[in-house]
């Protein structure tokens, strides 16, 4: 049996008790990524939308969306996650398949909050292994800010905004550097499922 982290409530019935996601703007895809085991809450009452999201979970909620059989990843490649941890398993499958690579020095860096150029790039890598086909559907104007994009994820999130998994923010900018949040996973979750 895996161990869950001590923050983290498994919640799978189609209905939550979220106080914090009513009238939240991914509402709609927070449900569904709980209802789907995706993603847990902070709580049996809180989600926690706009909380930012670390490597080590964002790798877990991928590899809970592709059932992964934890116990087919016991090693760990990585001197700073603990095996034990409840985003061991996946983070030693991510790295096998492909997905993630570590920080340098034999690290991975799990507990350190995801920049969303970062997510770019892992979801490129996901949707590769994960085989599916999505549409495009989405911005191919690019973003103004995207001079601000490091040259390793330039191509990852054109190609995530073309194929309508993630949009900028409010004012045209994909705001590269910034935390990626709960709410914001949640809905790329969601739209790659309803592509």
């Amino acid at each position: 049996q895996q161990k869950q982290a001590p923050q983290v409530v498994q919640n799978n019935s189609a209905s939550n008790n979220f106080t914090d996601t009513s009238g939240h703007w991914a509402k709609t895809a927070i449900d569904y990524v709980v209802s789907k085991g995706y993603f847990a809450g902070l709580s049996n009452t809180e989600f926690g939308p706009n909380k930012s999201i670390t490597r080590g979970q964002f790798v877990s909620v991928l590899g809970r969306m592709l059932k992964v059989n934890v116990n087919d990843y016991k090693d760990q490649n990585f001197k700073d996650v603990k095996s034990g941890m409840y985003y061991s398993p996946y983070i030693t499958w991510a790295n096998k398949v492909g997905i993630v690579s570590g920080v340098g020095q034999g690290n991975f860096a799990p507990d350190k909050e995801l920049t969303r150029e970062e997510m770019a790039v892992m979801m490129t890598k996901f949707l590769k292994v994960s085989g599916k086909n999505l549409n495009a559907k989405g911005n191919t104007n690019g973003f103004k800010d995207e001079e601000k994009i490091q040259s390793w994820a330039k191509d990852s999130v054109k190609e995530m905004a073309r194929l309508g998994i993630v949009s900028g923010m409010g004012d045209g900018s994909f705001a590269p550097k910034s935390q990626f949040t709960r709410a914001q996973v949640a809905q790329v979750l969601y739209n790659i499922d309803h592509n």
